[in-house]
């Protein structure tokens, strides 16, 4: 069995370096959504980093760390990530990003107000701007 390269611990938000390429995805908006959750719930899912130089870089949670830190929260739990170079990092946030944004059943179901009966029924999938084949 293969050693487990992460683990969740108590780190300073401030030691948390933001991740511009993330960042780039979070409006005003998202932001407003993620403070009200995290006010009205708590950190629901912790951010994901791995550490650099002494300080820990974002690897999932860009929105969540920005919330945090405007909130001044002093510390937060996070799973940290150990011995990631930086390509491996960019594939593991990439990988993240896109688990976070893919809708599920449920998530589509409360999105659009359906009541818990229709949440076990599949709904037809819609093409992601990935899986559109351009007609040649």
């Amino acid at each position: 069995m293969e050693e487990m390269r992460s683990h969740i611990k108590e780190i300073p938000v401030r030691a948390i370096r933001g991740n511009t390429v993330l960042a780039l995805s979070v409006d005003s908006r998202e932001l407003e959504r993620c403070e009200k959750a995290i006010r009205e719930y708590g950190l629901t899912s912790p951010v994901v980093v791995r550490s650099v130089d002494g300080a820990y870089q974002v690897l999932s949670g860009e929105c969540e760390r920005m919330v945090l830190a405007r909130m001044r929260q002093s510390m937060t739990p996070a799973v940290v990530v150990e011995r990631i170079d930086d390509p491996e990092a960019t594939r593991l946030a990439l990988l993240l990003s896109a688990l976070k944004r893919t809708p599920t059943a449920l998530s589509e179901a409360c999105c659009s107000g359906s009541s818990a009966r229709h949440i076990t029924r599949p709904r037809p999938r819609r093409p992601t701007w990935s899986g559109v084949r351009s007609a040649g």
